[in-house]
């Protein structure tokens, strides 16, 4: 079956649209399903239609035949393989027939068995029917899917835990358990206090109705009052004291308990941030390539912390909060059972009740729900966390594994490479690329960008491995040697060289730990850098940080790859970056280093290689040409175009910057005169940078007026509260109804505790209905109360970060427009770095609000 045939598949036995069922398809059907699960499957498409006159068929139930045309190009089945989804190994076919006249184009790729296509019938059309049947559909994917991150269990996540984190968690756990019992031993003590105010109420109330009751008994007489009820204030006071004990030991076992938990998480955090980013290390190159170094640091940072909210002081809480969810239920159920499950059928309506008991249950079970999101998120980040934490990397600089041989003499081979990088593999870096180096020779690779001169040196460094073929060294499979061992036995000087936090001695000695003091000499005196570090105030003690021009800083690279006395020098464009006259310092340094090392160079200045033993020409990964250079000029091809065009622009540009150099020294200098006179006035400016809005208005006065009064004038200040008032000033309106609100919010909790206070003398009421109806009014009036609470918190808020957002995008613009009319002597100053200014207009303003 082929583009342009029709297809119908539906039936008259459908029409109830219920799911269709194996036993409910036509033979024809049923043959077509048993078929594609029993052959090998091809590609069909069908296309709906296209002939008017087979339309006209279908709309009288004509059957038509379709004869099969099967298509098993591969490029028709790559076509069919890439329109099939990822995921889904059987798809759901719709088809609808919304009006005969008017039939939809519908593409479908199906996978369909040879000679199955011919058992096809057409049945009959009917107008606005819609069924569904299943097919599965085969599909070979070009690309593994991404593996899923492996769930861990609960107990995993503490798989970094000792011993002593252990024991730490035990005893942390168990102080918990008894801070959450404490809150039953305190309900057990409030009902105590209860019931003595209510029994005292209640005897106060009997002893005066049975006073009242005598006195209307006995006209002639009163009979005195004798019953009086003991004063529960001993009782309570007795009471008191376990109220203080358990206070001041839920205080002590909450701290046992938060601190058994912190000590475990931050030891079980600090081994999981070193194990991670060890192994993060460990990984090999092709590894960075799928991951960006955005995403490696928020794992080392926020997922760790997530980490670290799941198993520090969030772990006792839930705990504790637990605890006192299961006492408090338990000592409900014990104490008045029917009450207590009766509240609990209507715990949302919780407002509405007053037992204590079943309310507190009620509210630790919403307030121990944060803390199992805490843990269900530390579980999410410690996933990958571990993922990455017990991957296995393909090349391992770490592993003591492979050979060291005593002696090499620097041979190198490419033999029949083939490489494409992991995050690109559609393309072919390298194609069946075959190179061979003598020891002691300079190879130079030009090219034009992207032929992979670079790829060369990462694959005899093994950064990588290739697709195919081998990378030798002195005739062994590079993949055979130990990764440290070769690594060391290479030296590079990259374009833009990379120096570490610390002295220029200590970024030397990276190339070789070991190394003593005068080998840390000798190797700066071979990449001519001595001469300028003995000028530095500490010499080689100095720190390596921006104050190093760029050719200073390639010569201590340089120094650091010459240390450890390589075998082998890999210079990738080593002077590119540099202008002519410390190129010419640099390119000193390297033929210095080149003496006796097999050295491979990139070169973006042709004219640095001329001197090379041979030069190979690469394009799309092959080599076109090799020889020296005379050798290539001769030849007069794309390697003496290159020279040529790149030594008349070179002349060209020596022109135009001799011309240039006088008027920018000049400049130079100016500016940099111009910037030591502002520097005294910057710190000034930063003074009145937080001003400048205050005073706008009196500046003719400030700058004409008298210099005693304007220095009284700069010595008032208005209080900061008010210069925030009056820099919001188009909000007020918003911030008086915030005011407002707020205040309205902090009497309703004054309120509901006097209410609340009176609810205890209802218990001493003798009449039942008197006692509900006020019980009724009290609990209607808290319910107003925590509405309005609720509605003034609302507001409240509203008004205040609608005021806040406003005013914090009022501070950026005035901070912002008040560092744009800085002199440049401002920003020159230390204190005013691009980090301390963005940190002002970022962190510092919404700090305000």
């Amino acid at each position: 079956m082929a583009h342009g045939e029709v297809i119908n598949v539906s039936n008259p036995a459908f029409e109830n649209e219920e799911d269709v069922n194996d036993d409910d398809l036509s033979p024809v059907s049923s043959t077509l399903l048993s078929s594609v699960h029993e052959y090998q499957p091809s590609r069909i498409s069908v296309q709906k239609g296209i002939n008017n006159d087979i339309e006209k068929s279908l709309s009288n139930g004509i059957s038509v035949p379709i004869v099969p045309k099967i298509d098993n190009s591969n490029d028709h089945r790559d076509h069919a393989e890439d329109d099939l989804g990822d995921d889904a190994q059987e798809k759901q076919i719709q088809i609808e027939l919304d009006d005969i006249d008017i039939i939809e184009q519908v593409q479908l790729d199906m996978i369909v068995p040879p000679g199955a296509a011919g058992m096809i019938q057409q049945t009959s059309v009917r107008r606005k029917r819609l069924f569904f049947f299943k097919m599965p559909f085969y599909r070979k994917s070009k690309q593994p899917s991404k593996p899923q991150t492996r769930r861990l269990k609960l107990y995993e996540i503490y798989k970094f835990a000792d011993i002593w984190d252990i024991f730490l968690m035990i005893i942390g756990s168990l102080a918990a358990i008894a801070v959450g019992a404490c809150y039953t031993l305190i309900l057990f003590l409030y009902q105590r206090v209860t019931d003595t105010l209510v029994d005292f109420g209640k005897l106060q109330t009997n002893a005066t109705n049975l006073s009242f009751r005598l006195f209307s008994s006995c006209n002639s007489y009163i009979i005195p009052t004798t019953t009086k009820a003991d004063s529960p204030h001993e009782t309570i006071l007795s009471i008191i004291k376990y109220y203080i004990l358990l206070g001041f030991l839920s205080i002590f076992l909450y701290w046992i308990a938060w601190a058994c938990w912190m000590m475990a998480a931050e030891r079980q955090v600090r081994r999981i941030r070193y194990a991670l980013f060890r192994n993060i290390l460990r990984q090999e190159i092709g590894w960075f390539d799928m991951h960006n170094a955005g995403e490696l640091s928020n794992r080392l940072i926020e997922d760790l912390n997530k980490i670290k909210d799941g198993i520090n002081e969030k772990v006792p809480d839930f705990i504790s909060l637990l605890a006192r969810v299961l006492g408090t239920l338990v000592y409900a159920l014990a104490t008045g059972w029917k009450l207590a499950l009766v509240f609990l059928s209507i715990s949302p309506l919780v407002i509405l009740t007053f037992n204590l008991t079943a309310k507190i249950a009620i509210f630790g079970m919403v307030q121990f729900i944060p803390n199992i999101q805490n843990f269900a998120e530390a579980l999410a980040s410690e996933s990958y966390v571990f993922e990455i934490i017990e991957r296995k990397t393909k090349i391992d600089a770490s592993n003591d594994e492979g050979e060291k041989p005593q002696i090499i003499t620097g041979d190198i081979e490419f033999d029949n490479v083939t490489f494409t990088y992991p995050a690109r593999q559609e393309v072919s870096v390298l194609n069946n690329l075959s190179i061979k180096i003598r020891s002691g020779t300079m190879i130079a690779l030009v090219g034009a960008s992207g032929c992979g001169k670079s790829t060369i040196l990462q694959l005899i460094q093994r950064f990588y491995d290739p697709d195919n073929g081998r990378v030798l060294l002195d005739g062994r499979d590079i993949k055979t040697l130990n990764v440290a061992w070769l690594r060391s036995q290479i030296g590079i000087v990259n374009q833009e060289p990379v120096l570490f936090s610390g002295s220029i001695e200590d970024n030397i000695r990276l190339g070789k730990p070991d190394a003593t003091d005068d080998e840390v000499q000798a190797a700066a005196k071979m990449a001519n850098a001595h001469g300028f570090i003995m000028t530095l105030p500490e010499n080689y003690k100095t720190s390596s940080g921006d104050k190093l021009s760029g050719g200073q800083k390639q010569r201590v690279a340089i120094a650091r790859a010459l240390i450890s006395n390589p075998k082998i020098l890999l210079l990738d464009e080593a002077t590119s970056a540099l202008d002519n006259t410390t190129e010419r310092i640099v390119q000193d340094a390297l033929d210095k280093a080149k003496r006796g090392r097999t050295t491979i160079v990139i070169a973006h200045r042709l004219s640095t290689i001329i001197n090379a033993d041979l030069i190979i020409e690469l394009n799309h990964g092959h080599m076109v040409q090799c020889g020296t250079h005379n050798e290539l000029m001769e030849r007069k091809d794309l390697y003496y175009e290159l020279v040529i065009a790149q030594t008349q622009k070179e002349k060209e540009t020596d022109s135009d910057s001799d011309k240039e150099v006088d008027e920018v020294e000049k400049e130079f200098v100016r500016r940099r005169s111009v910037n030591r006179s502002f520097v005294k006035q910057s710190n000034a400016s930063t003074d009145d940078l937080d001003d400048n809005n205050n005073d706008d208005d009196n500046d003719d006065e400030t700058t004409t007026g008298d210099p005693s009064k304007e220095k009284r004038k700069k010595s008032f200040r208005i209080p900061f509260g008010l210069r925030i008032l009056k820099l919001n000033a188009s909000k007020c309106p918003w911030i008086l109804l915030g005011v407002i609100c707020s205040l309205i919010y902090g009497t309703t909790q004054p309120l509901f505790e006097l209410l609340f206070a009176e609810i205890y003398g209802l218990f001493t009421k003798s009449d039942l209905r008197e006692q509900e109806r006020l019980i009724s009014i009290y609990a209607a009036t808290i319910f107003l109360i925590g509405l309005a609470a609720g509605m003034t918190q609302f507001l409240s808020s509203v008004s205040f970060a609608k005021s806040g957002e406003e005013l914090t995008m009022h501070m950026r613009k005035l901070t912002f427009s008040a560092m744009l009319r800085q002199e440049i002597g401002y920003f020159d100053n230390e204190a005013n770095s691009v980090g301390t200014l963005l940190t002002r207009l970022s962190s510092d303003a919404s700090a305000i609000k």
